[in-house]
């Protein structure tokens, strides 16, 4: 059976101009209103829970980045991504560690007010010794948490340094901050 001539449509296959442009305008409101709704989120958040390659994601990204409509901040091995002018630098570093696994539940149970010692810390956590050490020393150098009065080997506590409590309050307004790797809420 002979398969009938495709036919072409008058101008070709391309988009025109217009749908293009509309193409483009409504991706990247998309991706814009999705980083306004959930500050901190990195590149592979926006691609997955929008349905949209990465190709296309980082195209926007750099398009909207130049433009001034969003900013971004290099966390560790990621890039996270703020609406403009919405959180000062120490905003975004609080909003990017409590998108952390680990690190995002140590601000979290620390912003209750209450200082906790190293062994009960890492008890509720339910990590090692180690790995809370580690994770408290970093947050130390980022002014994040203050270490209480030491007894011979073991600090008596732990505690969000002056500010950070309240600016944890302030953000946390918007539930999308803890992201999917810390879904709890202080």
């Amino acid at each position: 059976m002979p398969f009938a001539p495709l036919a072409i449509p008058e101008g070709g296959w391309s988009l025109g101009a217009n749908q293009y442009l509309s193409a483009n305008v409504s991706t990247r409101g998309e991706i814009v209103s999705y980083i306004l709704a959930n500050p901190g989120v990195y590149l592979r958040e926006i691609s997955e829970d929008l349905g949209l390659s990465m190709g296309v994601v980082q195209y926007h990204i750099w398009a909207l980045t130049r433009n001034g409509e969003i900013e971004d901040y290099r966390s560790g091995r990621y890039r996270r991504f703020f609406g403009a002018s919405r959180y000062d630098g120490q905003e975004r570093i609080v909003i990017s560690l409590i998108r952390q696994g680990t690190a995002g539940r140590i601000i979290t149970v620390l912003s209750g007010n209450e200082s906790l010692t190293h062994a009960k810390l890492a008890a509720r956590l339910g990590v090692t010794s180690q790995a809370l050490s580690w994770q408290m020393k970093r947050l130390k150098e980022m002014g994040i948490v203050e270490t209480l009065a030491t007894q011979g080997r073991e600090a008596n506590g732990y505690r969000l340094a002056d500010g950070i409590s309240q600016m944890v309050e302030s953000v946390a307004e918007n539930p999308n901050i803890f992201g999917s790797k810390n879904p709890g809420r202080p």
